[in-house]
């Protein structure tokens, strides 16, 4: 299995070998021919399929001379893919002055399937506030909400801070990172409003109408 989403699946398998020469490969989905490849080609992309339906595939090869070898054994496809959304949480929301801010974000599969792939957290940066000291991997406990920050990693770009994980979350768990900012508004007063967006694609997901979820600080100065 190479990919899935919710309108296409595509299978691979490896190349056969006969005394005269494969020339192609047949491609079947729960019993019935789909579709071919020729030798060169071991991939096969299913684009007629319905959300979230069990499929099996098989496929064979076959030579010049006519010889078609048995199906392989059956390939079974759900196309569920993963659904992934944050839930961001900013402890304390009010700043009287600069001010320590503890965030936590959850990100969690809503879907039953198991997310592959790096998933990617992006918060946009505010001249306001940076994290407190470097990104801690080994922290484990924050705000009493237990952590996974040894499975994700940090950067940043120009305009985000970019939080990184390729650790597998289970059907319907979540994974927790967390760290300190200080934030600080000089001599404003107003609102900010902090968000945490999972970039499109994020651990084989496919659904993005629930990828971002925010936080809204009232400041003072």
């Amino acid at each position: 299995l190479t990919s899935t989403t919710e309108t296409s699946i595509t299978i691979s398998w490896n190349a056969s070998t006969d005394n005269v020469g494969v020339t192609g490969y047949r491609v079947y989905r729960n019993g019935s021919l789909l579709g071919s490849t020729s030798a060169s080609t071991l991939t096969y992309t299913d684009n007629t399929v319905a959300p979230c339906t069990n499929y099996t595939y098989t496929v064979s090869a076959f030579d010049a001379a006519g010889n078609h070898s048995a199906q392989s054994a059956g390939l079974d496809v759900t196309n569920c893919p993963p659904d992934l959304t944050p839930t961001l949480i900013v402890t304390p929301n009010i700043s009287h002055g600069e001010t320590s801010f503890d965030v936590i974000v959850r990100v969690t599969e809503l879907n039953g399937v198991n997310t592959f792939g790096t998933i990617t957290v992006h918060i946009p940066k505010d001249p306001r506030w940076n994290l407190d000291g470097a990104y801690n991997p080994s922290l484990a406990m924050l705000n009493e909400i237990p952590l996974n920050n040894g499975n994700w990693t940090y950067s940043s770009d120009a305009t985000n801070h970019i939080f990184t994980s390729a650790t597998v979350i289970p059907a319907g768990d979540f994974s927790n990172f967390g760290f300190t900012i200080i934030f600080n508004p000089d001599t404003s007063r107003g609102e900010h409003t902090i968000t945490s967006q999972v970039v499109s694609g994020s651990g084989g997901e496919s659904r993005v109408n629930n990828n971002a979820d925010s936080e809204r600080l009232d400041y003072f100065q």
